[in-house]
């Protein structure tokens, strides 16, 4: 009901009546029924089938703006719950390689870089959605570095790597095992290179040129303080518009200091 509340919210341009039901949303629990229609996403005999990729299209595109938003927070709180039992740590692991394999990686990338997914949500849901998006893109794209080390030949390219994934906000948790705190990602990407031939990731989830750019034309902003341009504004922008923008933008604060 709060979630239907929310998008009359939107529909109307009642800000009040959208950003209060979507707070009492933030302060329940998550609704056990998103999260095991997420998990059902993965409930298939056959890896890498394009029934659980459908799934996982409609679990994140074909919804209402709100139920997006409030999915793409239920898929973080799956991937970062508060605490882990050695059991349910396994089984966060496996669910990020279910994920991968499965194409949810590309679902993503897609609302990211293709504005008809986010073309009826009002700006706040727009911005709300890719900051979601974006801290959980964090974590794969830390994974998919490390993957990338283990499975990569290039020595050179190996180096320039591992730097860069050095300088990663990585997740630690506690081995009882090892009796020793472990990186997450590593962990990850380690089971996925140990199951790579029954659980391949699809070249998609993989970022391309495009997705670079937008990624930085998104963030770019996301980030601009910029009074003036509106985030509404900016988001229509092209690559070179925004660049020129945020620029200017970052030379007048330096002036300022």
């Amino acid at each position: 009901m709060l979630i239907e509340i929310s998008d009359l919210g939107c529909k109307e341009n009642n800000t009040r009546l959208r950003d209060t039901s979507r707070h009492i949303l933030d302060l329940i629990p998550v609704d056990p029924h998103a999260k095991t229609t997420f998990t059902n996403c993965f409930a298939s005999q056959k890896p890498n089938s394009e029934e659980i990729f459908n799934r996982l299209n409609n679990f994140y595109l074909h919804v209402s703006p709100t139920q997006m938003l409030y999915n793409l927070k239920t898929t973080l709180i799956k991937f970062s719950p508060v605490s882990l039992s050695s059991t349910e740590n396994n089984d966060i692991e496996a669910l990020h390689v279910y994920f991968l394999n499965a194409g949810g990686l590309t679902c993503l990338l897609s609302i990211l870089t293709q504005k008809k997914y986010t073309d009826q949500c009002d700006i706040a849901t727009r911005k709300s959605i890719y900051l979601i998006i974006l801290c959980i893109l964090k974590r794969f794209l830390i994974i998919l570095g490390y993957y990338q080390l283990k499975t990569s030949t290039s020595s050179i390219y190996n180096e320039s790597l591992e730097q860069i994934l050095n300088l990663m906000p990585i997740t630690t948790i506690f081995n009882e095992q090892q009796n020793a705190s472990v990186p997450l990602e590593r962990r990850i990407a380690a089971l996925l290179v140990q199951h790579i031939n029954s659980y391949p990731i699809p070249k998609k989830s993989f970022l391309q040129y495009e997705h670079i750019i937008e990624l930085i034309r998104l963030i770019w902003c996301l980030a601009s303080n910029n009074k003036q341009v509106s985030l509404e504004v900016n988001l229509k922008n092209d690559f070179d518009a925004i660049h020129k923008s945020f620029k200017k933008e970052k030379v007048s604060l330096l002036e300022d200091i």
